[in-house]
């Protein structure tokens, strides 16, 4: 990530205007081939879009096409979540269930505790980042790994941490909650996220980036384009397509769901584990600052896109980069701060 000198902004400035002034000058400062930002502020909403989705004949808008990369475990979670709320899925459950015991001889047999699905998707499962059995290339990571590969990665592994006791971030822990779900609803993943989730939501836009690649903009590492990752059976931890529209539109659904106590989605703000003095975690949100100043959020990067999603109070921010590695997170936190 890259290193963004200081700018001194008034502080008369509105949160619009504070957003794009900041948007440009991180633009201007790093190495992002496009940026697009979009910003609401109670019921205002504004759009930013700098540079090009790889070629200045690609205009940049509201509909050009990311990867959100690990944004896509916030979405999890939530499907998770509303699936337990409409009681069609335990969340207290054995994380590995529904996964075929004879075929595989499973460590949480041999062990004397077993991750429950909800401690596999808030990354308090013990489980590595990574199953020690992905062979993938530096281009393309996920793409190869199959469904035996999945489960034979559990024969052998060994938790970090007892579950429930420590937060071990989890690309692994979230593919296999995906995996869960999915064998309990005897449907594939991609449907439900589609159709359980992003669809009721209005995000019509929004897909697994495997489906569909050639919508995507061009993404780069640098200034060296990259075909975009192939995420496979990895979908539920990092594998959604999505666009601006669609992200400003879920941002809306959340910020009105934080005053709506009957609602599914409110839940999703409880914080479920302190993790130090300024950082916790919420069912599918990163959590930072003290209670009144809380910022839920969560970040994505995948070889060729980064991605931050944050709400505070009545404020909320997308920030979508063609380009990886970029200091978008900490933008969006200057943004909101």
């Amino acid at each position: 990530t890259q290193n963004i000198p200081e700018i001194q902004l008034s502080s008369s400035l509105s949160l619009l205007e504070r957003a794009e002034k900041l948007s440009s000058h991180y633009f201007k400062s790093s190495e992002m081939r496009g940026l697009a930002v979009g910003v609401i502020d109670g019921s205002k909403v504004d759009m930013f879009f700098f540079g090009d989705g790889g070629d200045e004949s690609i205009v940049l808008n509201e509909q050009s096409y990311f990867q959100i990369g690990s944004v896509s475990k916030l979405y999890n979670a939530l499907l998770a979540l509303k699936l337990s709320y409409e009681k069609q899925i335990e969340l207290d459950a054995p994380l590995t269930a529904p996964f075929p015991k004879k075929k595989y001889r499973f460590w949480y047999e041999k062990n004397k505790f077993s991750p429950k699905l909800s401690e596999s998707i808030l990354h308090l499962s013990g489980l590595p980042r990574l199953p020690l059995n992905l062979k993938g290339t530096d281009d393309q990571p996920y793409g190869n790994y199959t469904l035996s590969n999945l489960y034979a990665g559990l024969r052998n592994v060994h938790l970090d941490s007892e579950p429930g006791s420590k937060f071990l971030y989890s690309n692994w822990g979230a593919t296999l909650a995906g995996q869960h779900i999915s064998l309990v609803m005897k449907r594939s993943y991609d449907d439900l996220i589609t159709n359980e989730l992003l669809k009721p939501f209005g995000m019509n836009d929004s897909f697994s980036s495997d489906i569909s690649p050639q919508k995507l903009v061009w993404g780069f590492q640098g200034k060296i384009r990259k075909d975009p990752w192939k995420l496979g059976l990895f979908l539920p931890a990092g594998g959604i397509a999505s666009n601006l529209r669609d992200q400003l539109i879920f941002l809306n659904h959340a910020i009105k769901a934080r005053s709506d106590e009957d609602h599914w989605l409110f839940q999703s703000f409880e914080i479920q584990k302190v993790i130090n003095s300024h950082n916790a975690i919420a069912f599918g949100w990163l959590v930072r600052g003290p209670e009144q100043e809380r910022i839920y959020w969560h970040n994505g990067g995948t070889g060729s896109f980064s991605s931050f999603l944050g709400l505070k109070g009545s404020k909320g921010i997308v920030i979508l980069s063609n380009t990886s590695n970029v200091p978008v997170t900490e933008l969006g936190f200057k943004i909101l701060e």
